[in-house]
């Protein structure tokens, strides 16, 4: 009886279908662990195949402070608003410049970022920390924001993308925000302050802008 069933046995191990599973099984393994951590990493990677690469570096402690001291300088500068405050981070990573916003001044904080999964961690962030009722992220294209639906805009993007952000924000900023860049500036708008890293912007200072459009003497400055 045992004999029986061990020759039926090795007769499974025969047949062609278990030739050919014990033949690439090892191989379909592989390809459905490499499927798999594609998956995982196209978040991370696709940015980086976009005419803008823009990689995820988070901001340390420090840069966060300074960011953060530059934006209560900043905020007491705008004109009084019946609205309230809204901040915007373009391209916000794993949240942490929203975050640091509505935890240290009087905003509404939102972030824009390309990346589901970074999205999904700042958002349970804000749960855990108890700000998601001031602190919204979505998954977005920085260049699709319409900018002058805030009053406070961060920028922590690399130094090939400040010309064309400069181009945006000329187009769509109004006569009372504030600009917050991290180690790379703005070509051409005149910084009101320096700390560390970071540099402030208020759009008031630029001569340029004129109710949200750039005005026709300096039109030439946008198209170069």
């Amino acid at each position: 009886m045992e004999d029986g069933v061990g020759d039926t046995a090795k007769k499974k191990e025969t047949t062609p279908e278990a030739r050919y599973w014990k033949r690439f099984k090892p191989v379909l393994i592989c390809a459905g662990c490499v499927g798999g951590i594609s998956v995982l990493l196209w978040p991370f990677v696709s940015p980086g195949l976009r005419r803008h690469a823009l990689p995820y570096i988070p901001a340390t402690d420090e840069q966060l402070a300074d960011a953060m001291k530059l934006t209560g300088f900043g905020l007491s500068r705008l004109k009084p608003s019946n609205r309230q405050i809204r901040a915007v981070d373009l391209g916000s990573g794993d949240g942490r410049v929203v975050l640091a916003a509505v935890r240290s001044h009087p905003v509404v904080g939102f972030g824009f970022e390309l990346n589901r999964w970074l999205v999904l961690y700042s958002k349970l962030e804000a749960w855990r920390t108890g700000l998601r009722t001031r602190a919204t992220f979505k998954t977005g294209d920085i260049w699709k924001v319409p900018l002058s639906d805030f009053d406070v805009v961060y920028m922590f993007l690399g130094s090939e993308m400040m010309k064309d952000i400069e181009r945006k924000l000329d187009s769509e900023v109004t006569g009372n925000q504030i600009v917050i860049t991290n180690r790379f500036d703005l070509p051409r708008w005149k910084p009101r302050e320096r700390m560390g890293l970071a540099t402030l912007y208020l759009s008031s200072d630029q001569d340029h802008i004129i109710g949200g459009h750039v005005s026709r003497s300096n039109s030439s400055r946008k198209k170069e």
